[in-house]
């Protein structure tokens, strides 16, 4: 991945939005591969953004909002695992979570939202190297916020939420929709379903063909 990623980019201070965050194993990776990108990491969640912004790394910035199609605020939902953490609710009636979603406690708070075209207003960026996004079942959410902000993106990597765990999920149909500029360069992981051997998960690879 870190050879890939560097082939990719090919650049030495990429600027990159690391979505959804959570303690910042992202940052790390990618501070590893490019030491002096700039980094805009975003976690709603109180709690890992407090382990989050404890991360010591020069141009690394987070911000405790999770990124949405409308910048304000919305109700987030909370588990004891906190990798689960998501804008969408539990389904209860999961057939792919091995009934774990029947035994799930889960808690909701509200927390602030921002679409990734306010934030590039806001913080006048013109170009985005790398976005990352790993929310949980809310991947059409955060590129329907992205029109103008995924005109100027290079590289997309996300994790495509395919199981029926939270009461949305996502399909190659509804992703690649959304972003009419990109093609699929490569799906680098997946996670099979022991119980049934569905895909619940995978992590692809968009680049923008007119970049």
């Amino acid at each position: 991945d870190e050879k890939m990623f560097s082939k990719l980019v090919n650049k030495e201070r990429p600027i990159i939005l690391d979505i959804g965050a959570h303690v910042g194993e992202s940052v790390i990776f990618f501070k590893d591969i490019f030491k002096d990108c700039k980094i805009y990491s975003f976690e709603p969640f109180p709690q890992s953004y407090q382990k989050l912004k404890k991360l010591n790394y020069k141009d690394f910035n987070p911000i405790n909002k999770a990124v949405s199609s409308k910048s304000g605020n919305k109700g987030f939902y909370t588990f004891e695992k906190s990798h689960l953490n998501s804008l969408n609710k539990i389904n209860v009636e999961s057939e792919d979570s091995i009934h774990f979603a029947k035994t799930v406690k889960e808690k909701k708070i509200q927390i602030e939202t921002i679409a990734l075209d306010d934030f590039i207003v806001e913080k006048n960026i013109e170009q985005i190297d790398l976005i990352k996004i790993d929310v949980q079942g809310s991947e059409a959410e955060v590129l329907m916020g992205a029109v103008k902000c995924l005109q100027n993106t290079k590289l997309i990597t996300l994790e495509i939420n395919l199981f029926d765990f939270y009461e949305k999920k996502s399909s190659f149909l509804e992703i690649e929709t959304l972003l009419p500029n990109f093609e699929l360069f490569s799906i680098i992981r997946t996670s099979q379903n022991p119980k049934n051997f569905r895909t619940d998960w995978c992590e692809a690879i968009y680049m923008n063909k007119l970049l």
